[in-house]
């Protein structure tokens, strides 16, 4: 049913870990376990100088921001480097006249609705909806 609790070291320890992203590389790389980690964790206490190999230096992570903003960045030039402006232009062609075919279609649809009168209910029967609500 409900959610179950975790303890509190557990909660502290998982906001370790986020704080030491580098010990999450090194679960993955199969160097140690998670539980391990805890362990060491629970008996040095989050101040031990053996954490320091494991946080991530600002450094570190805004050069690896910009990696990762450079190489979208790239991305974007060399899609739109490879876009043939004669194939973008017959594209928006052809969804321009879908899109009036589609606004042609609506406006005939409004235009017999507007003429076409609806079915009068009988004036001891309420107006209901298709699933018997009535109609405030």
């Amino acid at each position: 049913m409900g959610q179950k609790q975790l303890h509190p070291q557990v909660l502290k320890f998982k906001e370790f870990v986020k704080a030491h992203p580098k010990i999450i590389q090194e679960v993955n790389n199969k160097d140690k376990t998670l539980q391990e980690f805890f362990e060491e964790w629970y008996l040095l206490g989050e101040e031990d100088p053996l954490w320091d190999k494991y946080k991530e230096k600002a450094a570190e992570r805004s050069e690896s921001e910009k990696q990762k903003s450079s190489k979208w960045t790239e991305t974007i030039f060399t899609s739109l480097k490879k876009i043939d402006p004669n194939q973008l232009q017959e594209h928006l062609y052809h969804m321009n006249q879908a899109i009036g075919a589609l606004q042609n279609l609506l406006a005939q649809f409004q235009t017999n609705s507007i003429a076409t009168p609806s079915p009068k209910q009988s004036p001891n029967r309420p107006e209901q909806s298709f699933f018997g609500f009535r109609k405030d």
